[in-house]
């Protein structure tokens, strides 16, 4: 059963590209307590592996980001404070809550948008020590109603991290999987992406599952409550023909729903494996969302279960239906 109070812990911290240190503490204990042995990747990235970790195994790789679009402090004056946009963050309000981080710690704040002609700008008050370099983002109350409808920012993607906490408890005493299986998170994907770099020259997998978020499409039937996303094309990944096929008759043989999108104007870090020159076959597994990367998103309860089954089946099905 997915424990909801951890996703939504997830989403209350401060995690912003260049600044994912809340996150990956919190990933860093969850994964500890269930027995795997964190490693640090400078500040680009982490990976956790099960202590029975062989090297004549084939390597399997699930990984999120741990960054979510945010704001970084441009220059502060004696009365407000200058924020730059650090990712692609939207909204169509004049102002929105927002938490401030410094070096001392958090304070909420006002963000306030100001379009001039085709120059839109930001800023909020100043408030006790703030400095260049200091991070803004929206302010976090996740919430799910009574439709199963979680509403909260940065779905985009605490979920990801989230579906590794969960996939990695529910692999904590399964001691003898014919793979190894490493947990990855990444920094500044939402920031070119260059955290997956890292990354993916640390372990050097054989299969990657790349998690993360997308968008609902009318045209292509991606709707929420319908499952997870498995990305065909975008600016990351294309899949061929015949892994598409296989892909299919997999999650048709274990019953998971699963929907299916082609895109080209948006994609993940998952670029980062093949441009490291690893041939290593990337799956794209996102969650169906509405407001990405604005200071409501909303997703179905219904796709976070559907997409935990769809994990189990990607790490445990894939060789036999020869995906890598």
């Amino acid at each position: 059963m997915l424990q909801l109070p951890t996703l939504f812990e997830l989403i209350t911290l401060h995690s912003t590209p260049g600044d994912e240190t809340d996150v990956n503490h919190f990933l860093t204990e969850k994964f500890e307590s269930n027995g795997l042995q964190v490693s640090q990747h400078g500040p680009y990235a982490m990976s956790a592996t099960f202590s029975n970790h062989n090297s004549e195994k084939p390597t399997i790789l699930i990984c999120a980001h741990m960054d979510s679009p945010g704001f970084i402090v441009e220059s502060v004056s004696p009365t407000k404070v200058t924020l730059v946009p650090i990712g692609g963050v939207h909204f169509e309000e004049d102002e929105v809550q927002g938490v401030l981080k410094t070096i001392k710690g958090l304070t909420t704040v006002t963000i306030i948008k100001t379009e001039v002609g085709s120059v839109t700008t930001y800023n909020c008050e100043r408030v006790g020590d703030v400095q260049a370099g200091d991070r803004v983002c929206y302010q976090a109350n996740p919430q799910m109603n009574e439709k199963g409808e979680i509403h909260a920012p940065f779905l985009d993607n605490r979920v990801g991290c989230f579906m590794l906490v969960e996939i990695a408890k529910h692999y904590k005493n399964q001691t003898h999987l014919p793979f190894n299986l490493v947990f990855g998170a990444t920094g500044t994907e939402e920031f070119g992406g260059f955290g997956a770099s890292v990354l993916a020259h640390q372990i050097k997998p054989d299969y990657v599952i790349c998690l993360d978020a997308t968008y609902t499409d009318k045209a292509q039937k991606v709707e929420l409550g319908q499952g997870p996303v498995i990305t065909l094309s975008d600016r990351s990944v294309i899949l061929s023909m015949v892994q598409r096929q296989n892909l299919q008759n997999m999650f048709y043989d274990f019953g998971v729903y699963v929907q299916y999108e082609v895109y080209n104007y948006s994609g993940t870090d998952a670029r980062a494996f093949p441009a490291m020159g690893l041939i290593a076959p990337v799956i794209a597994l996102l969650l169906p969302t509405t407001g990405n990367h604005e200071p409501i998103e909303v997703c179905d309860f219904a796709d976070l279960d559907e997409m935990f089954k769809a994990i189990v089946v990607l790490i445990e099905r894939s060789k036999e239906y020869e995906l890598f």
